[in-house]
């Protein structure tokens, strides 16, 4: 469940965002919020995943605001998706610690909401995720060393970011980049050799079931990060 909180000096926005935003089951508004006032009490009270936030608002801006919450958090994080009919603030909003994401006004409400689950997925507890793949990778059984560090980052960077899944070598490139190694084909070696290892030499084959899937002789590395992906996401759901 994604929790939001719009923050928008304008009514009628406000409450079209509400309208098309609880349509969808796996999204809850924790509030509506329309001055600073507002969206301090709100924000605090209610620790939405993330803050839907116009750019102009009274009192203080929707900069000023950013602002404000990064200095009040300790641990401040990129959950602000800032709404602007003005886009010319976009290439400098991008590197603001809290925003996650710069939308046009008027909304696209269908795009928003994929921009919002997207955001989310990449908001969730990075130790709750990492501990999912880590305790999947161990009853695969997936030896240690660096080619399941690797995988290990492949997986949680295609759950984050299910785009990458479609062309595998631009998830290499970010795995690549992350890890620091220079040749994302070498990445690709790695990966591909640990997988291969562990489904073709292991004696028990009970432990391809783990998955959705089994993908027999016919596995590739993109249906096998694909399937971990998707017991990612039946995991979060369980907790």
């Amino acid at each position: 469940m994604v929790k939001l909180l719009i923050a928008d000096d304008n009514i009628h926005i406000c409450e079209s965002l509400f309208t098309v935003l609880t349509k969808e089951k796996d999204f809850k508004i924790t509030g509506i919020a329309h001055n600073w006032k507002d969206i301090e009490e709100q924000y605090f009270e209610t620790l939405p995943d993330l803050m839907l936030l116009d750019l102009k608002m009274p009192e203080k801006s929707g900069l000023q605001i950013i602002s404000e919450l990064t200095e009040k958090e300790s641990n401040p994080k990129k959950n602000i998706i800032v709404m602007s009919g003005d886009m010319k603030y976009r290439a400098s909003l991008t590197n603001v610690e809290k925003v996650k994401w710069v939308f046009p006004k008027p909304i696209d409400y269908s795009k928003l909401i994929e921009v919002i689950r997207e955001s989310a997925r990449q908001n969730i507890i990075p130790e709750m995720i990492s501990s999912i793949v880590d305790d999947l990778l161990s009853k695969l059984r997936i030896p240690f060393g660096k080619g399941r560090t690797l995988l290990k980052s492949a997986i949680i960077l295609a759950y984050a970011r299910p785009i990458l899944l479609k062309k595998m070598e631009i998830l290499m490139e970010n795995v690549a980049q992350k890890e620091k190694y220079s040749n994302a084909k070498s990445v690709r070696s790695n990966i591909d050799k640990i997988i291969e290892k562990t489904f073709y030499q292991t004696t028990d084959s009970s432990i391809f079931y783990i998955l959705d899937e089994y993908y027999g002789e016919k596995m590739t590395t993109k249906s096998f990060i694909s399937s971990c992906t998707l017991y990612i996401r039946k995991a979060m759901k369980n907790n």
